[in-house]
């Protein structure tokens, strides 16, 4: 009699436990609780809306594999867990200094993400957040002294942009590299002009220095000024490689 009641009791266990896996399984979606936040292997992550697990686990993975290429490419990140929101809930609408890709935005120091149904077949979901995450990681630069247009720069040749406007429509009356930074503290919405030359300098800089030298560049912009800086990396005052960035992009010596 006690066998048997021993008995019984492993078969109500094994179906509570039966019972327990395939509710589990069966659970169609996931949310945070309010403050809960989702960590993987390079970022801490804010979850908003209700996704399946699975769909949660395609995007966790594809983000952790762009920062891994991302970092393998461009040896400026810096250890560390960075902030990213993934939103289920319709996006707001743009404000208008964001491009219309429609998949990332950006907060200080937050990767945004607007999730979207057709994201994996998007041929421009993994350049945006490339971008967005090169931004954010070299943003911290920006405080210690770096020019606005080299991190920009980085940021969108890196993420694979190309020139797609006329360079002569975000010309204007630029002379010195400074002038891109100006430039872009004053633009109140997307300017793809002045992002065709960015991409245009950043680019002819590559040509002629190499990727390094580039690099090298943001690692030391924060010890001193800038025209120190270019002396030490590249081995020109900043006034000689100002004269070739007008020449080479807008055929003007001054």
């Amino acid at each position: 009699m006690q066998d048997l009641s021993r008995f019984l009791w492993k078969v109500r266990s094994a179906a509570l436990s039966a019972s327990l896996v395939l509710c589990l399984s069966a659970a169609p979606a996931f949310s945070q609780r309010p403050g809960e936040r989702l960590r993987t292997e390079h970022f801490s992550m804010d979850v908003r809306g209700k996704v399946s697990r699975h769909t949660l686990a395609r995007f966790t993975n594809a983000f952790d594999a762009e920062y891994d290429a991302v970092s393998s490419r461009v040896p400026l990140i810096v250890p560390g867990e960075l902030s990213l929101v993934l939103s289920f809930s319709a996006r707001p609408e743009p404000k208008p200094w964001e491009s219309d890709e429609g998949i990332i935005s950006l907060e200080p120091e937050t990767i945004v993400v607007y999730a979207r149904r057709d994201w994996e077949n998007s041929s421009s979901w993994r350049r945006a957040f490339d971008r967005e995450l090169l931004r954010t990681i070299l943003l911290p630069r920006l405080r210690e002294g770096c020019p606005r247009w080299l991190i920009e720069g980085v940021a969108l040749v890196f993420s694979g942009d190309s020139i797609a406007d006329q360079l002569g429509e975000g010309a204007g009356n630029l002379r010195h590299l400074s002038d891109l930074d100006e430039r872009l503290m004053l633009a109140r919405k997307h300017d793809p002009g002045l992002q065709a030359v960015i991409v245009a300098t950043v680019m002819n800089l590559r040509m002629r220095f190499g990727d390094e030298a580039v690099f090298q560049l943001l690692r030391q912009c924060s010890q001193s000024s800038f025209d120190s800086v270019t002396r030490m990396v590249l081995h020109e005052p900043l006034l000689d490689l100002e004269s070739w960035w007008r020449l080479t992009l807008f055929h003007r010596p001054e």
